[in-house]
């Protein structure tokens, strides 16, 4: 497995948005929603259908479920994770 690249910058964002480390492994594994944004990066997440389906056969707990609902990774074509925020629906 090809280790994730982190910048400073999405290091930073993650702590003071408390994001779990475990959380962008996570999303960066099984992602399912992938859009082009800000220009020539990629904003990836996974959506709530597939986190409830995970749940749904144990493959993650319910308080898991919670940590990573909404989280999106912005990531370049050099595929480095250069941010990390919730999605946050108004």
């Amino acid at each position: 497995m090809r280790k994730i690249r982190i910048t400073q910058h999405a290091e930073e964002r993650r702590q003071k948005r408390g994001i779990a480390k475990w959380t962008i492994d996570f999303v960066k594994a099984q992602y399912d929603k992938c859009q082009t944004r800000y220009g020539k990066t990629t904003a990836i997440s996974i959506s709530k259908r597939k986190l409830k389906e995970l749940r749904k056969y144990g493959e993650i707990t319910a308080d898991q479920l919670d940590k990573l609902l909404g989280v999106t990774l912005i990531q370049s074509l050099d595929n480095h994770i250069v941010t990390v925020y919730h999605e946050r629906k108004n």
